[in-house]
Formats: structure tokens, C-alpha cells, sequence
């Protein structure tokens, strides 16, 4: 059975995306390959399969680390209930396969 496929965008500096896809292409993959394998990898660990350290500041505030420009506000809400959905389906798929 086919798998129903889908598309990410992400917007990044253009410097940081030509810099990542040399990289990767040094290491014999493409940047699309290494996405789905930090997912998968984030999905087998159920978290980020590395451990971010927060930089402080001149105001030492860590919550405002090096992540803080990766993140929207105004999308945490969303992240959050998708995030939890997920979750709710796996213990539902679980509980169906056990």
C-alpha cells in the first residue's frame, strides 16, 4: 500500500540553506534526505534527537536562546495541539495493536 506523501516548506536564510546543502552533499545525501531523517529521528526519540543548549543573552534570559528565532509565537498554541493529537493517536494505534 502506497503512502499518502506530504510537503514541508520552511523559510531560512538563504545562506544557511546553501551552506546545509553543501554539507549534506559532501556527505552524500540531499537536504530533503536529511529533514525526513532528523523526523524520523525525532519521532523514534520522541523529542529532538539532540540536545539544544539555550545561549543567554545580554539580558541572561535563557528562555530567549539560540531557538528563540526558529519559533513563531503565535503558532505555539497550533504546535502544541498537533503535538498532542499525535500523541493521543499513538496510544490509540498501541492499544489497537496490543
Amino acid at each position: 500500500m502506497a503512502t499518502k506523501q506530504s510537503v514541508l516548506q520552511v523559510r531560512m536564510d538563504d545562506a544557511q540553506r546553501r551552506d546545509a546543502v553543501e554539507l549534506y552533499r559532501h556527505i552524500g545525501m540531499t537536504l530533503p534526505e536529511a529533514v525526513r531523517i532528523f523526523i524520523a529521528q525525532s519521532l523514534e526519540d520522541r523529542g529532538m534527537p539532540f540536545k539544544p543548549h539555550a545561549a543567554t543573552g545580554p539580558c541572561e534570559c535563557k528562555a530567549y536562546g539560540v531557538l528563540k528565532v526558529y519559533g513563531d509565537p503565535h503558532l505555539r498554541g497550533q504546535e502544541r495541539a498537533v503535538w498532542i493529537r499525535s500523541l493521543s493517536k499513538r496510544e490509540l494505534e498501541g492499544a489497537h495493536g496490543a
